[in-house]
């Protein structure tokens, strides 16, 4: 019994030996990383610059010429150009920027004062440069979508009028007549 086993453990071990044969491939591998533009590639070769936890500027930016009354009032725009930096918490509340300084990975939170936010204002680099001032790792950028409107105002009125209730009652404007079935 003992040679038996044996036999087809030597049996089993010759079989699976001589299906492990290996592929050798008729030519070279392709090479992906050639095939890739220059510029695709060397964006997937660029390595995050930033420390973790990272220190981050919260930044909010509003257009050219975004005005309101507490904006007037507390003097809460910095800035001119193709943006502004908001200075004055409008809807912002101390606990939300609390709550982002808490967050994994976050070291702390910093906002930009009037003395760091350059005269023009054209590009985000230039928000880049005021919080590098702060040491700050990251900028968070975000603006809110706002209209506003003046609700004493009255517009005038659309011409040619549209006819009132009381004429299409009377009949007295003519319509065309209805289209044939």
């Amino acid at each position: 019994m003992l040679h038996l086993r044996t036999l087809l453990i030597a049996l089993w071990v010759l079989v699976l030996a001589g299906c492990a044969q290996t592929y050798i491939p008729p030519g070279p591998k392709a090479d992906l990383q050639a095939m890739a533009q220059p510029d695709i590639r060397a964006g997937f070769e660029a390595k995050p610059s930033s420390p973790f936890p990272a220190s981050v500027a919260l930044v909010r930016v509003q257009g050219s010429g975004y005005a309101n009354h507490r904006v007037r009032q507390n003097g809460g725009l910095a800035g001119s150009g193709r943006y502004s930096v908001m200075l004055v918490r409008e809807v912002e509340q101390e606990a939300q920027f609390e709550f982002f300084g808490k967050l994994p990975q976050v070291a702390g939170v910093v906002t930009l004062n009037r003395l760091l936010v350059p005269a023009q204002l054209n590009d985000d680099k230039d928000i880049r440069q005021a919080a590098s001032r702060l040491q700050a790792d990251l900028v968070f950028l975000y603006t809110f979508a706002t209209e506003f409107f003046d609700i004493t105002s009255t517009s005038p009125a659309p011409w040619p009028p549209s006819p009132s209730a009381s004429d299409r009652r009377s009949g007295s404007m003519s319509s065309p007549p209805p289209p044939p079935c």
